[in-house]
């Protein structure tokens, strides 16, 4: 008995101690192009490898493959339930439910080079192309059903939690498509990561969508890898997912390895690093000592960056209050600049003083790499440090690829949210990431291309100018695109350098 017994005692210490572990699950080789979440801590991950696209399914009891298709996918969409790919089939977009073999229709769209998209419980795909950026049109298994004018331009389209209503968001706000609520708030910069309510974009800024108020920014982490549940706040910083209170650290995870994407689903984390992920939740992260954000290395490198980048320009004034009325349509036109220049003595960033209000602009060569980045070289793009600039909008990966010089190693681009992508043209703001005996990365910098969509368009110049007026930030990578006359300032100068390359 007494044997027995120890036996059992020890048994028990084994399965609490193998309980402890979080399981890492190896995902498949290809590279995963698209993360959504059902928002009830399920993952779903699509991987695009040449020739097919695989969904997979990954939660906290592991990770399981559930559809393969001969196509590549263009996008993924969670609503009510359905999991919808939208696939390209040539010559129109296919669009089938993952978890409905049945549910199957074609979008007669062509030549369409970008566009956003999003689904309601009802079973509607919502599309706006890049070649009529004014017109939503609503598809489902029926055919074409609906067109939607917004009487703006749309920049993205965002789904409520229930799935019941979707909004068209437009330069100062959002407006439901069927034109039943129109709402002036300050919007996320799509694309987002969401979880349930809340969202979070690529400038580490936290939103909530109400229904009376639009989009209500709750907080801004400083950071480009970000989630949220219920509000809040999880970073990764190298190694490490941080719970944030404010600038506050909470507790901390652990990965073990270089974190490359942060995901949330109803109360659980998707943690990616690499080719593994891990499915995480409360308990599993361990408190720590008060702790500010501030202390943390890479805080100090990254998130410092974009608080000065935003607050410098929230804080210093060209307000509606001091500048007059704000545009009606595509500003063309900002205050004169009559003020001097100032070296920051702690960068080689520059200030540049504009009359009507301080416009803080940081233009900076990016942070070194080792002596290894010198074996990427290119002769038609400029590569410095952790930038390669120089790319004219519309490149191709392929182009891109064709213009740069990298023996010994293979290259892969990953988009703003840090999916791998392996067609279509490279925007400000993605990734190349070259692999070989080591592995270094470049953020791509196309220029006039301020919003990352890879080419240059009326959204450029609505982005530059919000920032010029200071209602908004930008990195130091989309500064860089910015800065037309490449003198390491934005300032008047560059806007109308912009207007002008738009418009001829």
């Amino acid at each position: 008995m007494k044997q027995f017994r120890k036996r059992g005692i020890w048994l028990t210490i084994v399965i609490i101690i193998f309980t402890m572990i979080v399981p890492e699950y190896v995902m498949a080789e290809d590279a995963v192009s698209f993360v959504v979440s059902d928002g009830s801590g399920v993952f779903y991950i699509v991987h695009q490898s040449e020739y097919a696209v695989t969904v997979s399914r990954a939660e906290r009891g592991g990770v399981t493959a559930i559809r393969t298709e001969a196509f590549q996918a263009k996008d993924v969409l969670y609503a009510a339930g359905r999991l919808l790919l939208i696939l390209d089939a040539d010559e129109m977009l296919l669009v089938t439910d993952a978890l409905d073999l049945d549910y199957l229709f074609f979008i007669p769209e062509t030549d369409v080079i970008s566009y956003c998209a999003a689904a309601d419980r009802y079973g509607n795909v919502y599309l706006v192309t890049d070649d009529a950026p004014d017109v939503v049109k609503v598809y489902n298994t029926a055919g074409l059903q609906a067109e939607y004018h917004p009487a703006e331009i749309v920049n993205a389209l965002y789904a409520d939690e229930q799935a019941d209503t979707v909004y068209a968001v437009v330069r100062n706000g959002i407006t439901a498509v069927n034109g039943s609520k129109n709402l002036s708030c300050e919007t996320p910069l799509f694309p987002v990561k969401r979880n349930g309510r809340y969202c979070t974009d690529s400038s580490g800024r936290v939103f909530l969508l109400d229904s009376e108020n639009g989009f209500v920014k709750l907080s801004d982490s400083g950071y480009s890898e970000v989630c949220t549940i219920d509000g809040i706040v999880y970073v990764s910083d190298g190694e490490e997912v941080i719970q944030l209170d404010g600038r506050r650290v909470v507790s901390r995870f652990s990965a073990g390895r270089p974190v490359t994407g942060l995901y949330a689903s109803g109360s659980q984390l998707a943690v990616f690093c690499g080719e593994t992920v891990k499915v995480i939740g409360e308990s599993d992260f361990t408190a720590v000592k008060e702790q500010s954000a501030d202390d943390i290395s890479h805080a100090e490198v990254q998130a410092s960056r974009r608080e000065e980048e935003t607050s410098a320009c929230q804080s210093v004034g060209y307000t509606e209050e001091s500048s007059g009325e704000k545009p009606d349509d595509i500003p063309t036109s900002v205050p004169q600049s009559s003020s001097g220049v100032q070296e920051s003595p702690e960068s080689d960033r520059f200030t540049a003083e504009i009359s009507s209000g301080r416009i803080p602009a940081r233009v900076s060569d990016g942070a070194s790499q080792n002596s290894a980045s010198c074996q990427i070289k290119s002769s038609t793009y400029a590569v410095k440090n952790d930038m390669i600039c120089g790319i004219p909008p519309g490149t191709t990966i392929p182009q891109f690829r064709n213009n740069m010089e990298y023996e010994d190693y293979q290259v892969h681009f990953r988009n703003h949210n840090g999916k791998s992508v392996s067609s279509g043209t490279v925007g400000t703001g993605w990734k190349a990431v070259f692999s070989g005996e080591d592995t270094l990365e470049f953020y791509l910098v196309v220029d006039h291309d301020v919003t990352g969509e890879g080419n240059s368009n009326r959204n450029d110049i609505y982005a530059l100018s919000n920032y010029l007026l200071g209602k908004s930030g930008l990195n130091v990578y989309e500064l860089t695109a910015a800065d037309s006359d490449g003198n390491g300032m934005v300032n008047a100068c560059d806007f109308a350098g912009l207007v002008q390359y738009v418009f001829g």
